[in-house]
């Protein structure tokens, strides 16, 4: 089970973007876009990113840090079923759930009023390959 991570900030007059995802293996993958607005016109626009990876039957989000106030937790998880799970626990919200059979992606987000650590957290799933992207998105 492959996984990887990209972000682009879009310009004003960008109406639609294109995005291609190569992969050097032949293996089937999925590819999920997330679009979030107003954030700060830094480089990254996020702090304290995190990721984990295993293959145990618990997938864990790993603790991330954040550094000021009015921050949106993200977590995005990638495995390589099509499993069913609920990671809606502790205030995160699924955003998005993509992707079928090989693989499936999910976002999830929370608002995060103060600085500090945001603690892991977990779901039980079946035992499978996994991989967990934690960061805070830097708000204007």
């Amino acid at each position: 089970h492959l996984s990887g991570w990209a972000w682009k900030r879009l310009a004003a007059v960008d109406s639609a973007a294109n995005f291609t995802v190569e992969f050097d293996v032949p293996e089937s993958g999925v590819a999920r876009i997330g679009t979030y607005r107003n954030l700060l016109a830094i480089d990254p626009a996020y702090e304290g990113f995190v990721s984990a990876k295993g293959t145990s039957a618990s997938i864990d989000a790993p603790a991330f840090e954040t550094t000021g106030v009015r921050r949106l937790g993200l977590n995005i998880i990638s495995f390589s079923r099509a499993l069913n799970i609920n990671y809606e626990t502790d205030g995160w919200t699924e955003d998005i759930d993509s992707g079928a059979n090989n693989s499936r992606v999910v976002f999830l987000s929370k608002r995060i009023a103060t600085a500090g650590t945001e603690a892991a957290h977990s779901v039980v799933v079946t035992s499978d390959d996994w991989h967990a992207g934690s960061l805070a998105l830097l708000p204007r």
